[in-house]
């Protein structure tokens, strides 16, 4: 299912929606993993992140957080 879950990631890469995505360091279940990603809406995000293949099988959890970003960097 992992491997499904990071396919599904690549590919959002590939179209230009997932912006990043990684996990904590921490040990056991403390570790959570963020991803940031575009959408249109709430509604469009919402679908992304239920449709993710380790949440539809209910390896993981997720919760929809949206944001703005205020500051960034220029890449080099």
């Amino acid at each position: 299912m992992i491997g499904r879950h990071l396919a599904s990631f690549k590919e959002a890469i590939e179209r230009g929606q997932l912006i990043l995505a990684g996990r904590t360091l921490e040990p056991g279940d403390k570790t959570f993993g963020v991803a940031i990603f575009e959408a249109k809406d709430e509604t469009a995000a919402r679908a992304f992140m239920e449709s993710d293949p380790a949440v539809v099988a209910g390896l993981m959890t997720a919760k929809l957080h949206p944001f703005a970003v205020a500051l960034q960097r220029k890449n080099p």
